[in-house]
């Protein structure tokens, strides 16, 4: 049985609306959470997007000169609802 692609999407953004970072930004249907604190959650991405994403390489270069202008190193939260699919191999460039 595949995993509930559609409730692990709510799940997630339920979670981060609940306990918000001091910035929130969207970014082609990813949630770039931004703090100055030191917790991951706090300065993570939610690659939660409901639809594919045309150039996730791009997006990921976008995602780290955002975070880097505040000088953080981005973390990326992955589940089975992250998008692409292929998340986890884009990133280990």
């Amino acid at each position: 049985m595949p995993p509930p692609i559609d409730r692990i999407r709510l799940l997630e953004d339920i979670g981060a609306d609940a306990w918000p970072a001091a910035t929130t930004a969207w970014l082609e249907g990813w949630r770039l959470s931004l703090d100055a604190g030191v917790t991951r959650r706090a300065n993570s991405v939610l690659p939660n997007a409901a639809r594919p994403i045309d150039d996730a390489d791009a997006l990921i270069d976008e995602v780290e000169q955002r975070y880097g202008a505040r000088y953080l190193c981005p973390c990326f939260k992955l589940t089975a609802a992250s998008e692409p699919t292929d998340l986890d191999r884009r990133l280990e460039r």
